[in-house]
């Protein structure tokens, strides 16, 4: 949830659900079509983050700002994963979890890492 709206994506195209007026609205979608990704809203700003692009792993950052309805590219994350867990605090964001394969039956790695939004 950002600014009282639900963000929901399938990794291509981006919509947003209005519980006020019950409406939904389709967004500029996400700038590379991907899966396995988390996603946290942090400081007005939903950001998303690893999965994979086709069958390769990315550790890309691709923030959404609502204001503008853009996107913008960030640092990559140091560990690129796909399958992530994401969660956010107060000003932070954090993923863990996650594995470096697209098949299923690997052994998830145990790994976290964070960021701020700037």
């Amino acid at each position: 949830m950002l600014n009282k709206k639900f963000y929901v994506t399938d990794g291509k195209v981006l919509e947003v659900y209005d519980p006020a007026t019950k409406t939904w609205t389709r967004k500029v979608p996400m700038p590379s079509g991907r899966s396995r990704f988390t996603f946290a809203a942090v400081n007005n700003k939903l950001y998303v983050v690893g999965g994979f692009y086709g069958g390769t792993l990315s550790g890309g950052v691709d923030v959404y700002d609502p204001v503008t309805n853009t996107w913008t590219k960030k640092t990559p994350i140091p560990r690129i994963e796909g399958g992530l867990s994401g969660g956010r605090g107060s000003e932070r964001a954090g993923a863990a979890g996650g594995n470096r394969r697209r098949s299923t039956g690997q052994q998830p790695t145990v790994r976290a890492v964070g960021w701020r939004s700037r």
